[in-house]
């Protein structure tokens, strides 16, 4: 029986998808370690993408972590005890963190969008003008989605045991003489809005972006230049990740809305809201990063390798990049 317990409990630590058969856990890692890379050196990164970056990431990972308490630890079952012994206003946290994140991730990644764009139509101006933009960008990111996860506080949560006697959930306890406003309603119409705005920046982004390339004089790009151009990649494959959840979201409140009374249907569509998450905001955009900054990818770089390995590798690269005639060329640098 003891032996049962336990491998039920590791079925279920493997479906919260943090267990060696999803095989993300040790990408999570890496992703954090790149993050707190990042915000312990962001004096280098001054520019505004990466400002606006790190903001995203910062919620994005304490989402993560929130999200143990609000669903993963549910699908394990055993620390129901413990669960029945929190406040409302601790569960209210847990439920609310999830929604005011997914807000905030719409918020960050219209920034993110919309800074490209700015690079583009004012390539000049820009620095100056996202020396105003940042910190308005940045509160509004922060602030903005209470509005609309305020209320929540309002409401009284308890611990839901489902029909299997193992698994539980956080609920909302709706009394028949109150209004309440559904989490799912607000998170559907700010995915709907964040869809619209965000497609209609990419779509002048993408235009422009071309023109722009088209009417480049040299045949050669900058080692700047072509770092803004994977940043500008970057974003457009980011914001199609954040779609995705978004649209996830939209079938989340779909699902509420035409089987409400199927509640084995809507668990079946909310339980992916891990995995979902994981793949869309932290894998991708930690690890597109990688390939869009040479900046990020030298500083993570020289963190993970030892010295001497560094030192090795450098002197191989400067033997290669040696002019053997009067012709050769010295090869470019990293990207």
């Amino acid at each position: 029986m003891g032996w049962t317990l336990i491998a039920g409990h590791f079925r279920a630590f493997y479906s919260l998808g943090t267990g060696p058969s999803y095989s993300l856990i040790d990408v999570r890692l890496y992703d954090i370690f790149k993050v707190f890379v990042l915000v312990a050196n962001a004096s280098n990164f001054r520019s505004a993408f990466f400002r606006l970056f790190i903001a995203r990431s910062i919620s994005n990972f304490v989402n993560y972590f929130s999200s143990y308490f609000y669903m993963r630890l549910g699908r394990l079952g055993c620390f129901i005890g413990l669960y029945n012994l929190m406040p409302s206003h601790l569960l209210a946290f847990f439920f609310i963190y999830n929604y005011y994140t997914f807000h905030a991730d719409n918020l960050s990644t219209m920034f993110i969008l919309l800074n490209r764009l700015t690079l583009i139509l004012f390539p000049v101006k820009h620095t100056k003008i996202w020396h105003y933009l940042l910190p308005a960008s940045i509160l509004l990111t922060y602030l903005a989605p209470l509005s609309c996860t305020i209320q929540l506080l309002t409401y009284d949560y308890f611990v839901k045991l489902q029909n299997d006697n193992w698994t539980f959930t956080i609920g909302i306890d709706m009394k028949s003489d109150r209004t309440y406003i559904k989490s799912t309603y607000l998170s559907a119409w700010s995915a709907s809005l964040f869809a619209l705005i965000c497609g209609v920046l990419n779509v002048f982004t993408i235009v422009l972006y071309r023109r722009s390339k088209h009417s480049q004089v040299s045949l050669t790009m900058t080692k700047e230049n072509k770092m803004e151009s994977r940043l500008t990649i970057y974003a457009f494959i980011t914001f199609m990740a954040q779609l995705s959840m978004a649209a996830y979201y939209i079938l989340i409140y779909i699902a509420s809305w035409l089987f409400y009374s199927d509640v084995h249907f809507f668990l079946s569509l909310a339980n992916q809201l891990c995995w979902v998450y994981d793949i869309t905001s932290i894998v991708l955009p930690a690890w597109l990063l990688l390939w869009a900054s040479s900046t990020v990818r030298k500083r993570v770089h020289s963190l993970i390798f030892p010295r001497s390995w560094r030192k090795a590798e450098s002197t191989l690269f400067e033997r290669k990049t040696q002019p053997t005639g009067k012709t050769a060329k010295t090869a470019p640098g990293y990207l």
